[in-house]
């Protein structure tokens, strides 16, 4: 069974979603292709297919984005993709969350240690309380 996880460093984000949004002109195209990369994880989801090349796809372009990652949020990414899992940074960036998607046959508990034993706090066992992702309205 597939499991998420989180990884955490913390930041102010203020700062970044400024300089982000005074980028999005010249950087348009990696705008749109996050948007793409978006529309394409709800059809993977809807057909049951591995959102890994999106996730990794995505975080690449978000590290294009100004002030966005780190050095720490990188080599937590870099950590996970030793261990085969795709990650990425999520939330406003420059620091704060990396997210993994964990497949079938991958030693979870030593990815853990690794990312622990690199210094990094990890969030595991994540409970919520309600339903995941379901398809509503097939539209593709």
């Amino acid at each position: 069974h597939k499991s998420g996880w989180k990884a955490v460093v913390s930041t102010q984000s203020t700062g970044i979603v400024e300089q982000v949004r005074a980028a999005k002109d010249s950087l348009g195209r990696v705008f749109s292709r996050i948007g793409e990369i978006v529309e394409g994880g709800e059809r993977c989801l809807g057909e049951g297919r591995d959102l890994g090349d999106l996730i990794t796809e995505n975080n690449n372009l978000l590290n294009k984005l100004p002030g966005v990652n780190n050095p720490h949020t990188d080599r937590i990414v870099q950590i996970c993709s030793d261990y085969g899992v795709a990650a990425k940074i999520t939330g406003a960036g420059g620091g704060g969350v990396v997210i993994g998607l964990l497949r079938d046959g991958v030693d979870g508990h030593s990815l853990v240690r690794a990312l622990e034993n690199a210094g990094f706090k990890t969030l595991t066992d994540i409970k919520i309380g309600v339903a995941g992702v379901r398809t509503v309205e097939k539209w593709c």
